[in-house]
């Protein structure tokens, strides 16, 4: 799985006697037009994007010459501003029109295209034993909470927005941290009126009072919570909170700006009167109170297993009543069920999922049903294009592996290995790949990142990666590879791996991509313990790269179709299986794309696959092999803006084989601007009037003092 950059584009201008008959395939216009239409971008969020209630920041392109920018959401206006980002505040779950206009200096007005994005309340709690084999973007949750300042590096939350807490008053060290990294939201301490048990931080109000100047300093940038009590303020036995909030001066209760709650109904009492006990004697009791927005932070039935059909039935009707009596609560911004493990034998009827496989309870699917703005569909995920799996093993990885039927040898057996770093020459690198399951490689303790890089001396094509590690392993690793040992692209994003002695991690790359490369990276990025990397043995399966892929040969610009066109070749048969299909994937939208997301069926908005005929095929063989045939697609760019003609494209040739597999080439990025001006500096046009249209079209558009080059 190569990517490279193209340096000096292969520019065929042969073709371009022929503009006229050359078979064109037009993209469709929505598609070419993603970017070249628009003059203004909205830039967060994007179209269909699920935000939490509360305060979010729209940002956008900027536009020159322009005296303000006007906000419009569904149809009106919200707010007007000189900058490129407006935070705008909503607790309506629904879907809502986002548009953008900019007011030019001379009068005029530019549009943004109108985007869509839901509001949702709904979020969860769930620290690293309860959220790590979880989607958080499966269960259409807005937001997440995990007691602490350090976000989940499992995959999902990275899509979703992170609240830090201050969990206690010894981790007020960590609000710096909270304001460097520029968080929005801050949770202060948890449950201070509940013992350390059950849970609390077990704190007297006296000197939560005392630490409570610490969330007001003058650099304060995130938007603050009290402290969440686990005894509601509003019922009899509140009585911290009320003490709390009486022993605050009135500028401190002023700069707090939301109340977060804990409810927990125990003794089978559930269902529909539980949840409407929850919104009006617990959340409108304190609201009463305080006149603060709220946050129910915690809350499900508790004291009954999972074993309890009816306790199962009950929870089922609280959480979809309370839902939708908060949902239509304007001054509830946001809530989050606890979901107590399905194992739990006193406490499991209000589980949403299993905790150790991540397995979903009936109350889970319920959940993803609930809280929802009507008609959001949450995207699909991004297809991964190889299965891992974690185990133990305490002897040598083979000397082969089967991979999809066919066995494949060990190519470390004949590479050589570097490290970043190794604690001393008994811990080298080498000791990962000795044949001997005691010795292993010691990166230096307490230092991120760290990475070994193995050399296989020749192009490899890489089918598994396995890894034997010591309990000091890594919880985030990327496996990447390189022709050239300097760029590389990353084929494997793993994390959350555990801190296990002789943990085993296996890679399986699926069958409709290609890894290939000469070096491989194993790349820690965070360790799982506090020491450093270990690692006890490394396989990699694969074998020599041997194939003729796909090619991209050249690009050119059409005067006659106004746009741009690829030329492509591709064998017959290639690995020995015949090929039924072939052509083009192009993306649009971005400044680089991965190997994953440039694949047909890609499930990235921006990706899209042309299918070629016949009626492509070129009378001339551009191919390397000579065996190849070539052809040609034009995709036309719909535009001259400057938007339109520097866009960044990515594409890269497909054939489908007779077995279902897919053989790619590498990856081309360029523009429509930077094609022309390698063709209009090279005089490469075949007449006058097509290397003066390049200039007049093109190039002079982009850049009003572009010099002229003489035909």
């Amino acid at each position: 799985m190569r990517k490279k950059l193209m340096k000096g584009m292969a520019l065929v201008t042969a073709l371009f006697m022929a503009v006229g008959i050359m078979p064109e395939y037009n993209a469709p216009k929505d598609y070419a037009q993603v970017q070249a239409a628009a003059t203004l971008s909205i830039t967060s969020p994007t179209d269909g994007k699920l935000l939490a209630a509360g305060y979010n920041d729209f940002t956008w392109g900027s536009v020159s010459n322009t005296k303000e920018y006007k906000v419009y959401v569904d149809g009106s206006s919200v707010g007007t501003t000189t900058s490129t980002t407006y935070r705008y505040y909503t607790t309506s779950v629904a879907m809502h029109k986002l548009k953008v206009e900019a007011v030019l200096n001379n009068g005029s007005k530019v549009d943004s295209p109108e985007i869509t994005f839901g509001i949702t309340k709904k979020g969860l709690a769930v620290n690293d034993v309860m959220g790590r084999h979880i989607d958080p973007v499966e269960l259409k949750a807005g937001w997440y909470y995990d007691w602490s300042t350090n976000p989940h590096s499992f995959k999902g939350y990275d899509q979703i927005e992170f609240v830090p807490m201050i969990w206690g008053v010894g981790n007020d060290g960590a609000i710096p941290d909270v304001i460097q990294k520029n968080y929005k939201y801050l949770l202060a301490y948890n449950e201070p009126d509940m013992s350390r048990d059950y849970g609390g931080s077990d704190t007297s109000v006296e000197v939560v009072l005392q630490h409570w100047p610490n969330f007001n300093v003058s650099n304060r940038n995130y938007i603050l919570g009290s402290p969440a009590p686990a005894l509601c303020p509003a019922w009899g036995n509140g009585v911290w909170f009320r003490n709390f909030w009486d022993g605050l001066t009135q500028a401190q209760k002023d700069a707090i700006d939301f109340i977060p709650l804990h409810c927990y109904y125990g003794g089978g009492y559930s269902g529909v009167n539980a949840a409407r006990s929850l919104v009006n004697d617990v959340v409108k009791g304190t609201y009463e109170m305080c006149h603060k927005p709220i946050w129910i932070t915690e809350f499900a039935p508790s004291e009954r297993g999972y074993g309890d059909a009816e306790a199962r039935r009950k929870a089922k009707e609280y959480l979809e009543e309370a839902f939708k009596l908060l949902d239509e609560l304007p001054y509830v911004e946001r809530y989050s069920w606890f979901s107590f493990d399905a194992t739990d034998g006193y406490n499991g009827a209000a589980a949403l999922w299993t905790n150790s496989t991540g397995e979903l309870t009936e109350l889970g699917r319920t959940f993803i049903e609930c809280g929802n703005p009507e008609g959001y569909v949450p995207p699909e995920p991004e297809k991964e294009h190889y299965t891992y799996t974690e185990t133990t093993r305490n002897k040598l990885l083979p000397d082969s592996s089967t991979v999809n039927s066919k066995s494949y040898s060990d190519l470390t057996k004949n590479a050589s290995i570097s490290a970043t770093s190794s604690i001393n020459d008994n811990s080298g690198p080498d000791k990962a790949i000795d044949e001997k399951i005691d010795s292993r490689w010691e990166s230096v303790q307490g230092v991120d990142p760290q990475a070994v890089v193995l050399d296989f001396k020749e192009t490899k094509s890489i089918k598994k990666v396995d890894i034997v590690w010591e309990t000091a392993s890594a919880k985030n690793y990327t496996v990447e590879v390189s022709d050239d040992g300097v760029n590389y692209t990353k084929v494997a994003d793993i994390r959350g791996g555990s801190a296990t002695q002789n943990r085993y991690d296996s890679i399986v790359f699926d069958s409709d991509i290609e890894v290939v490369g000469r070096y491989l990276k194993i790349y820690g990025s965070e360790r799982s313990t506090t020491y450093g990397y270990s690692i006890y043995d490394i396989a990699i399966y694969g074998e020599k790269y041997n194939k003729i892929p796909n090619e991209i040969y050249g690009l050119q610009y059409s005067t006659a179709s106004d746009g741009f066109r690829v030329i492509a070749n591709v064998e017959s048969t290639i690995n020995g299986k015949q090929v039924v299909e072939y052509g083009n994937v192009i993306g649009v939208k971005g400044a680089s794309y991965t190997a994953n997301a440039m694949v047909v069926g890609s499930k990235n908005e921006d990706v899209r696959s042309f299918k070629s005929t016949s009626a492509g095929l070129s009378s001339v063989n551009y191919s390397k092999s000579g065996t190849a045939k070539s052809y040609i697609m034009t995709f036309i760019d719909n535009g001259k803006t400057v938007e339109a003609l520097t866009a960044q494209y990515a594409i890269r040739s497909y054939a489908k084989l007779s077995d279902g597999t897919y053989v790619y080439s590498d990856i081309v990025e360029f523009t429509i601007y930077g094609i022309a001006d390698k063709l209009y500096k090279e005089k490469s046009m075949p007449t006058l009037a097509q290397h003066n249209f390049l200039y007049n079209n093109v190039l002079k558009i982009v850049n009003k003092n572009y010099s002229v080059v003489s035909y």
